[in-house]
């Protein structure tokens, strides 16, 4: 992804062909979905692969090599179908291992009452926080109540569980096409813009 900016302008897309290469501005977007709460690697052919280390690696080493840095996108079903290391738990170590990855400009949610679609202000929204998510399907495995309690916040009636407080994540959701059948409003804020040196570049829940 490239994009152009100039001072007193907006930021726009350009023609990479037409305009000084140096001027432009490159980031990487790291995306990866389907999570499923697989923390513990798996066996496969006998040998050890995948789960939650393995992929904080790829995606900070990913991160380092780009001068702009790195905007993580998880696309949806990060929780769900989980084994039990996450199940057990209700997922709450699969919501903990995302937070490990944010940078300094993620922060919880520092609001008393419950978190509207509206309220952009909330200060996971600092454009500069490096990680962003959706919902897949498996996010309302267990009803819209828990997925909103895994994202802002709060003791299960079964808990607590690793923490006394569990405080959900510490980057924003955003979904556009899951609305409140009474209100016709989304369930989560619809997008978020995030900032590059600068530049604004909107991330759009789907």
């Amino acid at each position: 992804m490239e994009l152009r900016s100039q001072a007193s302008t907006p930021s726009y897309w350009r023609d990479q062909d037409a305009e000084n290469p140096d001027s432009w501005v490159r980031f990487k977007i790291l995306g990866f979905n389907d999570f499923h709460g697989q923390l513990e690697p798996r066996r496969l052919f006998n040998r050890p692969a995948g789960g939650a280390a393995v992929l904080a690696s790829y995606l900070r080493s990913e991160s380092a090599q780009s001068p702009n840095g790195a905007i993580i996108v998880h696309a949806g079903d990060h929780v769900g179908a989980s084994p039990p290391v996450s199940a057990l738990l209700q997922d709450e170590p699969s919501i903990s291992f995302l937070n490990m990855l944010t940078n300094q400009y993620c922060a919880y949610a520092e609001v008393e009452d419950e978190i509207e679609a509206e309220a952009f202000d909330d200060d996971r929204f600092d454009p500069r926080c490096n990680l962003v998510g959706t919902l897949g399907n498996h996010e309302f495995d267990k009803g819209i109540g828990e997925m909103l309690r895994l994202i802002n916040g709060g003791i299960h009636p079964n808990g607590p569980f690793l923490d006394a407080n569990y405080k959900g994540a510490r980057f924003p959701y955003v979904v556009a096409n899951v609305v409140d059948e009474k209100t016709g409003k989304p369930i989560l804020p619809p997008y978020v813009i995030k900032q590059v040196r600068g530049i604004p570049v909107a991330f759009i829940g789907a």
